[in-house]
């Protein structure tokens, strides 16, 4: 899986992959593309050097299913930056259009810098609730974000924090993830699956 950790492969897959879409459609790609990457910038995603690696794999996740419109696949490039950068709604209308920040407010938890480890703990609870009962789109979404999650942890280290978090994250990931897929495609529920097994197998 080394290639699922080279950002410029990925993008160069999910090119490939919306060779089919229409011209604007492969602009606003590439200038989502652009945008990500910059926004972005200097924040990780362990073991990637870029974070922006995790949001096009997701998005390339999708594509790959078929069948998903070009909107929610940019939705799905640019779904951490309103929660994980400055962006704003308002950025990511002017850019990208209505639907597609609908989408990423949709899919983003309303934090604030006062809030306790409780309230972050409620608020992520009632957002993932209402993403759940929400349409298909923002499932789908939400479910390519998960995906790429799990599979990410089969490539983080030992000495990695986050190996230590690793039962709990399975449990969520059973608890909400699984659910949420069978919710919305089938497809995604074999995916997700599959890396669950690995882990019980491999890794707990």
């Amino acid at each position: 899986m080394n290639h699922f950790l080279d950002i410029e492969r990925v993008i160069r897959d999910l090119k490939r992959a919306t060779h089919g879409w229409n011209a604007a459609e492969q602009t606003q790609l590439t200038q989502a593309i652009i945008f990500v990457r910059t926004k972005h910038a200097g924040q990780r995603y362990e073991p990637a050097n870029e974070y922006a690696i995790h949001p096009l794999r997701a998005a390339l996740t999708l594509v790959e299913l078929g069948n998903v419109e070009p909107d929610v696949v940019l939705a799905t490039i640019l779904h951490d930056t309103m929660e994980d950068t400055p962006t704003t709604e308002d950025d990511l209308r002017t850019e990208f259009g209505d639907r597609v920040a609908t989408l990423v407010k949709l899919v983003s938890y309303p934090f604030t810098s006062e809030m306790s480890v409780h309230d972050k703990i409620t608020t992520k609870t009632n957002a993932l609730a209402d993403i759940r009962r929400g349409p298909i789109e923002v499932r789908l979404l939400k479910c390519a974000d998960l995906l790429d999650q799990m599979r990410n942890w089969r490539l983080l280290p030992r000495s990695s924090e986050f190996r230590a978090k690793l039962l709990r994250y399975l449990e969520q990931a059973q608890a909400y993830a699984l659910p949420l897929a069978e919710e919305t495609d089938e497809r995604l529920v074999k995916l997700m699956r599959r890396e669950l097994e690995w882990f019980y197998v491999h890794a707990v």
